[in-house]
């Protein structure tokens, strides 16, 4: 059984600073940045000095809203030291998207950079809060978002209405390391820490809180799983603001002293240069290696003594201190070896909930603690899991976990169509793309380019349907239910996918 550690996040870089002080914490090979622990450490505590100045307290909810950068890691403990809320936002989130996280968060502060890819977060923003051009910096007002008072701009040239990241590094000057320790006296592990926003089957994006006890304990058992010490060095090119970047990334890390090598944003060539020229000796990547985001997020893993054929086809055993057991969707009793149910787990990686939404965490969460991930799986008798289906009409393509509701309800805000159903089909390159079957309202016309021309810009790229099909009814149970397999199934004859895993 794994000695569950006891440290706040903020608490566990202190240790870690004073233990392996000369070690590498942070490197940035392109910019040819390079924090010590001890470094890394002065850096978050001035920052978190200065989140305290800009009037951020203990408890508050703030938005980041960026690739790979490093001021995402070094808020990443600020707002632990302070024990403010860091709300992690996608990076490919667009208008609709960041309105309903700043909103459903209560987050009072926006951290934000320029753009990513092929949006332009600055007039994405705008476009959100009007007012935000013309206000003096932090005291914006929006009836939109009443929470909202700061935006923070990571970058240079800061556009009208925001704050410089700079100047709250500048600000921490004015507060002193006692009022700092005042504060952090005041932490408790359990308190919520960060928020992942995971998509919902009801069609709106839940806010899944974790806490300083989740997010360290489940860190360290990552790293210890993969046999991590003060002379790893991990390249990270996943992103931050998934769990996959932040915890097993960023936690496993930091809970051993070995050293963090970010990637900004996603590039082969990139990725091979930086491992060469750091002599990293581990790296992260997709596909996902974890099987739900429901949790901190690891549940099982896989060892680096297991055989090739565990490792390539199951998602390991349970965590060090993690409880994991298979059982019948109908009875809720645990299933024997071999036999297919829903994946459950209990133990301290398990969320504190969802903000704000206690009828959908007791959905998940029952009454003994034990968390239903929604996905079908099969254990073997030496406690090896394999994930068999999903419960949940879930798409993954590319590795982004995608509810077809969440888009249905967005797509029938559009004043031509009468019902719509979103579903995966089979794509060799990103594993599934999503499809839309579309009825119409009576006496109007559309065209597939416009269905995906309402959605760009206002969801993410890759919510977008690939294909569009537009029909009179769907296929029905004798009780009236929707068949959603049956749309599936026939979009794979329809579109040949069948035959090579997509379309010509």
């Amino acid at each position: 059984m794994m000695q569950q550690l006891e440290w706040t996040v903020g608490g566990l870089l202190d240790q870690i600073a004073e233990t392996y002080p000369d070690n590498d914490a942070l490197v940035y090979h392109e910019r040819g940045l390079r924090y010590s622990y001890r470094e890394f450490n002065q850096v978050c505590r001035q920052v978190a000095k200065g989140l305290m100045k800009l009037g951020i307290g203990k408890g508050e909810n703030v938005a980041i809203w960026a690739y790979n950068v490093p001021e995402w890691v070094i808020l990443q403990f600020a707002t632990a030291k302070i024990g403010a809320i860091l709300v992690t936002v996608n990076t490919a989130y667009k208008s609709a998207e960041l309105e309903y996280i700043l909103d459903q968060s209560d987050s009072t502060t926006l951290f934000m950079v320029k753009s990513f890819k092929d949006t332009d977060y600055v007039a994405t923003l705008n476009a959100v809060v009007p007012e935000l051009a013309t206000a003096k910096p932090g005291t914006l007002s929006t009836p939109k978002l009443p929470f909202l008072k700061n935006v923070v701009f990571i970058g240079d040239e800061t556009p009208g209405g925001m704050l410089n990241f700079a100047r709250i590094v500048e600000m921490g000057k004015e507060v002193s390391d006692a009022e700092l320790a005042a504060v952090e006296a005041t932490l408790d592990r359990h308190d919520t820490i960060n928020m992942q926003y995971t998509s919902g089957t009801t069609g709106f994006p839940k806010g899944v809180m974790l806490t300083h006890h989740n997010l360290v304990n489940n860190g360290f058992a990552i790293g210890e799983c993969m046999k991590f010490t003060e002379k790893d060095r991990l390249c990270i090119p996943v992103p931050f603001f998934h769990c996959f970047g932040c915890v097993l990334g960023v936690m496993a890390s930091v809970t051993h002293g070995s050293t963090m090598v970010p990637v900004e944003i996603f590039d082969p060539l990139k990725v091979l240069q930086t491992i060469e020229k750091e002599r990293c000796t581990a790296v992260h990547g997709v596909p996902p290696m974890f099987i739900a985001d429901e949790s901190s997020p690891g549940i099982t893993q896989t060892r680096t003594e297991d055989s090739i054929e565990l490792r390539v086809a199951t998602v390991g055993r349970a965590l060090p201190g993690a409880e994991v057991k298979i059982v019948d969707i109908e009875t809720g009793a645990t299933l024997p070896p071999g036999k297919q149910g829903e994946l459950c787990a209990r133990g301290y990686m398990v969320m504190k909930g969802y903000y704000k939404m206690p009828e959908e965490t007791a959905k998940v969460i029952d009454a003994d603690g034990w968390l239903h991930t929604g996905d079908l799986a099969a254990m073997d008798e030496n406690g090896y899991c394999k994930i068999t289906g999903r419960i949940k009409q879930m798409i993954i393509r590319g590795g982004e976990n995608i509810y077809p509701r969440e888009i249905e309800e967005f797509l029938y805000t559009h004043p031509k169509i009468s019902d719509i159903q979103i579903y995966g089909v089979p794509d060799r390159k990103y594993g599934e793309q999503v499809m839309a079957a579309v009825i119409l309202k009576k006496g109007v016309e559309m065209t597939e380019q416009e269905v995906k021309d309402f959605c760009k810009g206002r969801i993410a790229n890759y919510k977008i349907p690939r294909y569009v099909k537009f029909v009179d009814s769907y296929p029905m149970t004798a009780s009236g239910k929707i068949q959603k397999f049956k749309l599936r199934e026939m979009a794979i004859k329809e579109l040949h996918l069948e035959e090579d895993g997509t379309a010509a």
